[in-house]
């Protein structure tokens, strides 16, 4: 009876090329055993064999990981119009885009606008009405710029007439025709003074006109003529009418006061006079009786010495 010669595994002795020559010389003396022992020993090796390759097959496909799980799959590419779509309907990644506002109120433009600003705006809301103007004011014209009048308001004799805030000063532009009747009409004493606000010798006597005014108001009337209009188109009687009211005001000058319309070289020739200051007095039937011109015998007359003086002794 023969014992087989592989007590122990095929693969735990390692490869049929690895034996040692004795095991090789003892195999070819193997040739002289039955056949069918033979090919058991083949058969049990080839079976370790491939036991080991599974083995290892398994350990290096679980180390190598070379099948991704389902999860990691990569995802097809997408064509570059819907990306762009895409990259343009949703925010970048990580950055978190603000709720869109709705566009800033009237009234917080209003709050922020500089206090001193030309252009800032009023709050909104309900703006109370603007009261409607009294029935009896009068509208005024020209976009809302009430002018006012140059010359004051028409008199009967076609005249402007200017009163001062306090209503003490009165200023007419009328001809020397309607200036004589109301001088000769008076039913007293009446004294006239022509002068014009560029002579210096009439501003400086002027006041003296005031005093008698004051002092003989009662008996006396007076008047004062400004002859500061020389017939020029360019400067018509208006044109003096605001210094004029300067200077007569600054002096109190209550009575009557005119502008002459009529130009000077007229009066000059009218009245037979070479230049002004000229003082005439009339009576109280309204005739010249005295004139005091700043040439001949009344040359450098005053109020003081000359005119007051005359008067009262009419008185």
């Amino acid at each position: 009876m023969m014992t087989r010669l592989h007590s122990s595994p095929a693969w735990a002795r390692g490869p049929s090329w690895a034996a040692s020559p004795a095991k090789l010389l003892s195999s070819k003396n193997s040739t002289n055993k039955p056949t069918g022992q033979t090919s058991g020993s083949s058969i049990s090796v080839i079976r370790h064999f491939s036991l080991i390759l599974g083995i290892a097959g398994i350990l290096f496909v679980s180390g190598c990981g070379a099948d991704k799980s389902p999860d990691e799959t990569t995802p097809p590419k997408e064509s570059p119009t819907a990306e762009a779509d895409r990259t343009t309907d949703q925010p970048a990644p990580g950055i978190d885009m603000p709720a869109s506002e709705p566009a800033a109120s009237t009234e917080n433009d209003a709050t922020d606008a500089p206090a001193d600003s030309e252009f800032a705006l009023p709050p909104s809301g309900d703006m109370p009405a603007k009261d409607p103007a009294p029935a009896d004011d009068p509208v005024p014209s020209g976009g809302g710029i009430e002018l006012p009048e140059l010359n004051g308001p028409q008199n009967a004799t076609g005249s402007t007439e200017s009163t001062s805030s306090t209503g003490e000063l009165n200023l007419q532009i009328t001809p020397w025709e309607e200036i004589q009747k109301a001088v000769t009409s008076t039913g007293k004493i009446t004294v006239v003074d022509l002068w014009s606000t560029a002579c210096d010798p009439c501003l400086k006597e002027f006041p003296g006109l005031v005093r008698l005014n004051l002092e003989h108001g009662e008996e006396v009337s007076c008047f004062a003529v400004s002859l500061d209009f020389d017939g020029r188109k360019t400067a018509p009687p208006e044109s003096y009418q605001e210094a004029i009211t300067e200077f007569l005001t600054k002096n109190k000058a209550t009575f009557p006061n005119y502008i002459c319309a009529t130009d000077s070289d007229s009066m000059y020739d009218a009245l037979d006079i070479p230049s002004i200051p000229v003082v005439m007095i009339y009576d109280a039937d309204g005739k010249l009786i005295k004139k005091f011109v700043d040439a001949g015998d009344t040359a450098g007359f005053g109020y003081e010495k000359d005119v007051i003086p005359f008067v009262q002794s009419l008185l």
